[in-house]
């Protein structure tokens, strides 16, 4: 864990690489409730967890590293296609994680009633929910669904603070073994919106830039990448 003064910060690597620990994860407001639930409760008060979030504010790291630490499994939704293979899941893992919940499809919400249905009755297993959207933001094809997903209880990661993001910005670069000038972090924070998604995507295309052109990283380029960018 990455820590500083008087917060912890947090940035999603989680496109990078297959193994997650928690000193990719830094803490701060935005995220601190769930990490705090998934890590330091000793027992959950419930089987049942919805953590949302927009894009690139870290629900998918965080829960990766949780499932990670359990030897449980994480599965996008769209993969779960097949209701016969929920009983082999339930009984090969006890921790759960099902990610990229978007869009219903009335078939993917027989699935997911299926699955937590199963999962209430097995007393030492956890199942995590994971989207972009908070629970009452979906359009649901029948009411059994939606009586489960408000009835669990529901997390969400926010988007961090300006000084938070600088943070993250920084780190991201000098993992990436890049040097950033105070003038041009300035501009980006000027000139770019300011959210998790945004930065990742600026920081990778910094990254692609300097790995492809002999030039120096300069405020003319930074402009060029970021207005090509919207």
């Amino acid at each position: 864990m990455v820590t500083t003064n008087n917060f912890q910060l947090f940035f999603d690597f989680s496109n990078i690489k297959n193994h997650y620990s928690i000193k990719d994860i830094i803490i701060s407001d935005f995220n601190k409730e769930v990490y705090q639930y998934l890590f330091e409760l000793n027992n959950w008060q419930s089987q049942f967890l919805f953590i949302y979030g927009n894009k690139g504010v870290g629900k998918t790291l965080l829960s990766k590293i949780y499932i990670q630490n359990k030897s449980g499994i994480h599965i996008s939704l769209s993969d779960l296609t097949d209701i016969s293979k929920i009983d082999y899941i339930l009984q090969t893992y006890k921790n759960i994680a099902i990610d990229n919940i978007t869009t219903l499809t009335k078939e993917q919400e027989i699935i997911l009633i299926h699955l937590y249905n199963s999962t209430q009755g097995l007393k030492e297993h956890n199942l995590i929910f994971i989207s972009r959207k908070a629970p009452n933001q979906f359009v649901f094809n029948t009411n059994d669904l939606k009586s489960r997903f408000f009835s669990m209880i529901s997390l969400q990661i926010t988007e961090p603070s300006d000084d938070v993001l600088k943070a993250l910005f920084i780190k991201n670069l000098t993992d990436k073994q890049f040097v950033i000038t105070k003038s041009i972090l300035d501009l980006i924070f000027t000139h770019s919106k300011r959210d998790c998604q945004t930065l990742i995507d600026l920081a990778n295309k910094i990254d692609n830039f300097l790995a492809t052109n002999n030039k120096k990283l300069t405020i003319s380029i930074i402009k060029d990448i970021i207005n090509n960018m919207t």
